[in-house]
Formats: structure tokens, sequence, C-alpha cells
């Protein structure tokens, strides 16, 4: 049980990471602006992609961190993530530094089947007998 937990907290921080990394690359390098306001339609459309790619690798990681409990893991992770991705959507609904609403909701459609297909990849699969 406590692998399973540890292994969707690894999870959700290896996509943070992700994402934050992500984020200060783009705004550095590409935007040359920290102005959250100023990013054009194609940075978030850009995002909700690399966001959805990294959400399955930490799919994947919790699954393969999880060991024989990865069903667990995998379902704390989608639950807790979807939790706190609600919790986030709805406190910053009216503040344009959370970006455009289909952002957050597209963001919030995602992250189930991510993990899910993620995770998918990353599980044990049966023996084949050899003939």
């Amino acid at each position: 049980m406590i692998r399973a937990l540890v292994s969707a907290l690894a999870g959700y921080i290896a996509i943070g990471l992700l994402i934050g990394c992500t984020d200060m690359i783009w705004s550095a390098l590409l935007l040359h602006t920290n102005n959250v306001a100023a990013f054009p339609p194609v940075y978030w459309q850009v995002s909700l992609a690399t966001t959805a790619l990294y959400t399955a690798l930490g799919g994947y990681l919790c699954v393969r961190i999880a060991g024989p409990r990865w069903s667990l893991g995998r379902m704390t992770l989608i639950v807790a993530g979807e939790g706190i991705g609600l919790a986030f959507v709805l406190a910053t609904w009216n503040n344009p530094i959370a970006g455009p609403h289909w952002y957050g909701l597209g963001l919030m459609i995602i992250f189930p089947p991510a993990i899910f297909l993620g995770g998918r990849l990353a599980q044990p699969r049966a023996a084949t007998p050899v003939v």
C-alpha cells in the first residue's frame, strides 16, 4: 500500500517537474516574456500536447514503481491528480495567469486517459508459455 502511494506521488512530482521545466524553457527562449496574458494561443495548444505526453510518462513511472500494486498506484494518481486539478481550476477560473478556460478544462480531460495509457505501457505482462 505504501509503495503504491509513493509511486503515485513520484508520478505526480515527475509530471510537475517536466511541465515546469518546459514552461520555463518556453518562456525564456521562445516567448521572451513572463507575462502569461501575452502568451500566443499556440503556446497553450502545444502546452496541452506536451502535458499529455508528460502525464503519460508520469503514469508509466507510477506503475513501474508500484510493482504488484500497480493498479492502486495508478488509480491513486488519477484520483489525486484530478482532485488537485479541479481545485486549481476552480481557484484560478477568473485569474488570467492560469490561461484560457479551455486550457484548464483540457487538462482535466486529458489527465485520466494519459495516466491510464502511460501506465498501461508499464503494466506487467502475463507470461506466455514457451512451446
